[in-house]
């Protein structure tokens, strides 16, 4: 298993709180729109924690600790030979 900040996957929603985030361009969700969302690493009590850094207009608008998500969801590749671990 691959772990988050290891995922070199690009991420297109994420699920927390009852509400999301997401890049996808569906006029008719309901979901926070963004540009990107990414991974990032900040420092904890023993070693780096996940966040999500959330991305519009060129600049963070949020960041949200991974801890408090419930789900994450990946942009579809077509080519598998683009989804396995390099």
């Amino acid at each position: 298993m691959i772990q988050l900040l290891d995922d070199k996957r690009e991420i297109s929603t994420i699920w927390f709180s009852g509400y999301s985030w997401t890049t996808n361009a569906n006029p008719y969700s309901t979901e926070k729109k963004a540009e990107k969302i990414e991974v990032y690493a900040e420092p904890g009590l023993y070693c780096n924690m996940p966040w999500f850094a959330i991305w519009k207009e060129g600049s963070i608008i949020s960041r949200i600790p991974a801890s408090s998500c419930d789900e994450v969801l990946y942009k579809e590749v077509k080519d598998a030979k683009n989804n396995k671990e390099s």
